[in-house]
């Protein structure tokens, strides 16, 4: 709910593989607190193998949007989308894959892919993520608490396809009925 609570998952090792898809359902609120929901590592900003997605960047990379970046071996790659709804709730899935070069950062809701409306960082990454901790709602567990609610939670160490993509959503639509 944005006043402290967060989730931490131990280490998840990603190390064998150079591409992630992690999917949620997101109720957000868009508070304007720079909200991590869901950051691979304790803080990706200090980690070459992580990643984060951002439901309310307050800097000058995706201020007013959704905000979704890795960091690797070359840098950041960072990719800014139209938010959607409040207070509805919205199927995001991501896939960061660091053999796309500028694809490196994907975003799809409610199971149809969003156009990137901002690219602000571009660097073509080589490296396979890494053995880090997921942090849900929070940085860390210690700042940029996000407002909101978020509930299944999965991560896979592939690219899943527009059909798999479609599914997640249409599966878990159902369970909330709005």
């Amino acid at each position: 709910d944005g006043y402290n609570d967060y989730v931490e998952v131990p280490s998840i090792d990603l190390s064998g593989t150079d591409v992630v898809s992690a999917s949620l359902w997101f109720k957000p609120d868009y508070q304007e607190n720079n909200g991590a929901v869901l950051e691979f590592s304790a803080n990706f900003n200090d980690s070459v193998t992580g990643f984060g997605f951002f439901a309310d960047p307050v800097s000058d990379v995706c201020e007013g949007y959704l905000g979704i970046g890795l960091k690797g071996d070359a840098g950041y790659n960072f990719s800014c989308f139209e938010r959607p709804s409040i207070n509805e709730w919205h199927h995001i899935l991501m896939i960061c894959d660091k053999g796309e070069a500028l694809n490196e950062v994907v975003l799809y809701v409610d199971g149809e892919l969003s156009n990137r409306a901002l690219h602000p960082h571009t660097n073509d990454n080589t490296n396979n993520f890494g053995n880090n901790p997921l942090y849900m709602m929070s940085r860390g567990g210690a700042s940029i608490f996000e407002n909101g609610q978020i509930d299944e939670v999965k991560i896979w160490n592939y690219a899943l396809t527009a059909e798999q993509i479609k599914s997640e959503y249409s599966g878990g639509a159902v369970r909330f009925g709005e």
